[in-house]
């Protein structure tokens, strides 16, 4: 297993989440992360992609990679 030092910025839009509830931001944020590394032909599959809050407006994501280079996780937190 190798561990990345985090998630590249400027995958995601955010703006769209102000305001909204916490359950959705976390299944939309899901989908849109699995979704933009899908597309990297170096990632073979997206295992996991887990959304804990850690603060008002911020998350930490952690993301489970199958991948041409084995297993990678990447963590970092994505402010909303």
């Amino acid at each position: 297993s190798k561990d990345s030092p985090g998630i590249p910025s400027g995958y995601i839009a955010l703006g769209k989440y102000i305001g909204q509830d916490f359950a959705i931001i976390k299944s939309s944020l899901r989908k849109e992360i699995a979704d933009a590394l899908s597309l990297d032909e170096r990632v073979i599959d997206v295992q996991e992609v887990n959304i804990e809050k850690s603060d008002l407006d911020t998350v930490t994501a952690t993301i489970y990679l199958n991948t041409i280079e084995g297993q990678v996780i990447l963590t970092g937190e994505v402010n909303l």
